[in-house]
């Protein structure tokens, strides 16, 4: 799992959503902005994608997983699942995280 000190509190997702650069790719989008001396990241799962709160948390872990194990550009990143959740989303999102998605 990613340590706190690299996710994004609520208050930091909202502002990073107004004013971020956002790169669409096939089941998820990324808000992005540079210059962070750290990379810092939020996961977003709604409703639409798992009904349950159990099903999005565990969706949203797997993906702080993946993420944790990888290195990116400083910056705060924020991951919007827009298609309902399989393993590929995983697999797609450890391929973004290696490429440094900015």
């Amino acid at each position: 799992m990613m340590p706190q000190t690299k996710r994004l509190l609520a208050e930091e997702v909202r502002k990073v959503k107004k004013t971020a650069k956002q790169s669409r790719f096939d089941g998820f989008f990324v808000h992005y902005v540079p210059g962070e001396k750290i990379d810092k990241h939020a996961f977003v799962v709604s409703k639409k994608i798992a009904k349950t709160a159990v099903e999005r948390n565990t969706i949203r872990r797997k993906l702080y997983h993946a993420a944790a194990r990888e290195s990116f550009a400083p910056g705060k990143y924020v991951w919007t699942l827009t298609k309902p959740y399989t393993e590929n989303i995983v697999k797609i999102a450890r391929d973004t995280f290696s490429n440094n998605v900015q």
